[in-house]
């Protein structure tokens, strides 16, 4: 008797075990498992790569401050806060997504940043691909931002940030290339 089918006789023992022993018998014929050992996700945090802020700045990143804050009158929880600089001296920080001479593992930065409400701000995104402009978003109080930018021919990231007050980011995923 297989394994599979002895879990099962075990689990239906109790009464709520009939309702997972179904369930195990419906993923189990679809191929589904709860894990899969040895298989690594090609996802990976942006903050995770090679990056480098730009010298003299007052700026910061702080990958470390995770903060749960209302935005749009909904919670949310930060992966990263940018203190960003001002107008004449903008926070700046350019990272490596994709190996040069090497197949582009990546091929989507997802970026959902945001300010917190009622904080009265009003910032400035620049998000530069391999030194070039490439979009310009204005996030206001309450504003929960997301971006979508093609990374696929691209090596590196650059994040530009002016305003007065932090600037939350709530995901900055890389996406495997399909």
């Amino acid at each position: 008797m297989s394994v599979f089918i002895k879990l099962i006789k075990n689990v239906c023992a109790s009464k709520s075990g009939l309702l997972l022993a179904a369930l195990m018998l419906v993923l189990s014929a679809q191929g589904v498992s709860a894990q899969r050992p040895g298989v690594e996700t090609n996802f990976a945090s942006l903050f995770s790569r090679s990056c480098v802020k730009a010298p003299g700045r007052n700026s910061r990143v702080d990958t470390n401050h995770i903060e749960e804050v209302s935005v749009g009158r909904r919670f949310k929880r930060s992966v990263a806060r940018i203190d960003p600089g001002s107008e004449t001296n903008p926070f700046l920080m350019t990272c490596n997504v994709n190996l040069q001479d090497s197949p582009s593992p990546f091929g989507i930065l997802t970026l959902d940043v945001g300010h917190e409400d009622s904080s009265g701000d009003v910032s400035t995104l620049n998000i530069y691909l391999d030194g070039n402009l490439s979009g310009s978003f204005t996030i206001r109080e309450g504003d929960v931002r997301k971006i979508l930018v093609d990374i696929a021919d691209v090596q590196d990231v650059a994040i530009e940030a002016a305003g007065d007050r932090y600037l939350y980011v709530f995901d900055a995923t890389l996406h495997p290339l399909n």
